[in-house]
């Protein structure tokens, strides 16, 4: 077969300094390209690591920050975001998005045990912050903090062992047993599910059995996870409006009444989006006639009609 010219193929290893070639060049060019390469792995690699440790790199935020964090809290101050943007060190006339996520991120697993609050009517002394959100009736800080920073809410409070979601628990728990507060431990069992189905909170006997889902980001299923989920569905509220779910060349799709169809992205192994950013999910759940709903948005519901 006639020799195509400059064309080669090559295997190297940088570890060992082995460098095999065709056509054959001399032993100090393979030298040059082996140890060019190397180089150039290293200088990566210290780039890489440089970065992380700069974004790792905040002087521990003063204790008057944390307290002043539970105030922001207790007032439902949407100015929760700057703080923890300027307790992370974060310059947003230099830092790039995933720059302003990397240093908030790591603030938060470095000082998660300082964001603690007391309240004369917070149970948890010196709880995290996360359930005193809760306990200020202001949960829409979780989402914040999660939509904004992808915070890690899964982690176990050092005031008493437990997450966020055994907290929440504990509260419908405790609402319930008192007949004139039927409708606060409703809507506490309300939070809860949104935490646990939307947000993937855990239970601190969870952290190590079940796997880390997080929101927006898509994961892959196995088609015979997909295909139960094909059929349709019937809107309660409104039954002329049919959502009909099909897999087709390894998606699961769906549409309104015939109209264009849309691929469903997996978020969990039942919970699924269309657009990451977009807060609708579309949750299948069984019943107790063994058969799927489909649950989104607000509380809306469809029940499958084959």
């Amino acid at each position: 077969m006639k020799e195509i010219s400059g064309w080669y193929r090559e295997r190297m290893d940088c570890c060992t300094g082995f460098l095999f070639k065709r056509p054959v060049v001399s032993k100090q060019t393979k030298m040059k390209r082996t140890v060019g390469v190397c180089l150039l792995l290293v200088v990566m690699f210290n780039t890489h690591a440089q970065q992380t440790a700069a974004d790792c790199n905040c002087p521990t935020p003063k204790g008057v920050k944390f307290l002043n964090f539970c105030t922001l809290v207790e007032n439902q101050d949407s100015r929760y975001k700057q703080q923890l943007r300027e307790m992370s060190c974060v310059d947003l006339t230099k830092d790039s998005p995933e720059t302003i996520l990397a240093k908030v991120q790591c603030m938060w697993r470095r000082f998660f045990a300082e964001f603690g609050c007391d309240d004369s009517g917070f149970l948890v002394p010196q709880g995290n912050i996360l359930k005193y959100a809760v306990n200020q009736e202001f949960e829409y800080f979780v989402d914040g903090v999660v939509e904004e920073f992808d915070l890690d809410i899964n982690l176990k409070d050092p005031a008493d062992g437990k997450t966020l979601l055994d907290f929440v628990l504990d509260e419908v728990a405790r609402y319930k047993k008192n007949p004139e507060y039927q409708k606060k431990a409703k809507e506490l069992q309300e939070i809860y599910d949104h935490f646990k189905f939307d947000l993937y909170a855990l239970h601190a006997n969870e952290l190590t059995s079940k796997p880390h889902y997080q929101s927006g980001v898509k994961i892959n299923l196995a088609e015979n996870i997909k295909k139960k989920y094909t059929g349709a569905y019937a809107l309660n509220k409104a039954p002329t409006n049919v959502y009909t779910v099909v897999f087709e060349n390894d998606k699961l799709l769906m549409s309104l009444n015939g109209s264009k169809r849309s691929e469903l992205h997996a978020e969990s192994e039942n919970t699924f989006f269309l657009i990451p950013k977009n807060a609708t999910r579309y949750r299948f759940t069984i019943n107790k006639e063994g058969k799927y709903d489909l649950t989104f948005g607000n509380q809306n519901k469809a029940t499958r009609v084959n």
